[in-house]
């Protein structure tokens, strides 16, 4: 009994020293100005991209139906993704990938933003770079879940994208005093993937519609296009089965590159893109569950 008092008599002032420490512990954490950081800080949507890991940097939503990313534009197994972190140049963005499986398809709905005067020419062979490729650098990249962002060298233009569970949102910055442009490869593929027809349809000045019918890995495959643009756009020209023509509102061929120019003296031009497995009609649907124009906001 003794030997208890002892032990109990010496535990005490032990116990009043650990909780004073926790509790000024608590107090300075509680006192601290610093935010807690989000799990989405912790994040590399790099990783896997480069090795044979086969996934994209993209901004795509927890399970969403599109998937907005950058393509290198070169065909082999490392690059079924669309994207690998050893590539120094960017053909373009899809709004269709894969992640992660190895296998060399989607890559859907190319676009590329130009400036004003580039000259339209039919595009080079498909395993190697397409003529509108422009250079990038890693240092002007930046990726975190939901955005991607990065510089095209050649033309000076840098491209942002966000999405939502049914839209991608783009913002394309280009340099004072220039035009800028956009280009729409539908005839775009890779690896597995060939385009077996495409459309591309002027709804309004700042609407257009489309699809990109294409077999590969997988057969069959269908997919419906809605772009929204936050000023007025004309088709400048377009290729169809490398025979240019112009002044057309409805565009159809197996291998379609269309320019558009758009008319707006502002240096950011913005784009809404939605997708459907189902019909135009449903791409705009999806389209339209995206009403705002505020970038950031969409973003954040």
């Amino acid at each position: 009994m003794k030997n208890r008092k002892h032990r109990t008599a010496t535990n005490k002032p032990f116990s009043w020293v650990v909780c004073v420490f926790l509790l000024s512990s608590i107090l300075m954490i509680s006192c601290s100005n610093e935010t807690p950081s989000l799990p989405t800080d912790y994040v590399d949507v790099f990783i896997g991209t480069g090795g044979h890991g086969h996934t994209y940097p993209g901004a795509t939503a927890p399970f969403g139906m599109i998937q907005p990313g950058p393509v290198n534009g070169t065909s082999g197994w490392d690059w079924v993704s669309g994207y690998h972190y050893s590539d120094s140049v960017i053909t373009g963005f899809a709004q269709t990938h894969l992640s992660g499986t190895g296998i060399g398809d989607l890559n859907d709905i190319l676009i590329q933003p130009v400036s004003a005067d580039f000259q339209l020419k039919a595009p080079q062979k498909q395993e190697d770079k397409r003529n509108y490729a422009s250079k990038f650098s890693h240092q002007n990249e930046h990726a975190t879940p939901g955005f991607y962002k990065v510089f095209l060298e050649d033309d000076g233009i840098w491209v942002e994208m966000t999405a939502t569970e049914r839209a991608a949102f783009y913002r394309f910055t280009y340099p004072k005093n220039q035009e800028g442009a956009l280009l729409i490869d539908l005839g775009f593929s890779l690896n597995w993937d060939q385009t077996d027809s495409s459309k591309i349809k002027v709804v309004d000045a700042q609407t257009l519609t489309g699809y990109r019918m294409s077999s590969g890995w997988a057969k069959n495959q269908r997919v419906y296009f809605a772009m929204k643009f936050s000023a007025p756009f004309e088709i400048e020209s377009a290729i169809i089965d490398s025979k240019t023509v112009s002044g057309q509102k409805i565009l159809k061929g197996k291998n379609l590159l269309a320019k558009l120019n758009f008319e707006t003296e502002a240096a950011s031009v913005k784009s809404k893109i939605a997708i459907s497995a189902v019909s135009e009609a449903g791409a705009l649907k999806n389209l339209n569950t995206l009403s705002t124009w505020d970038f950031d906001q969409t973003k954040a």
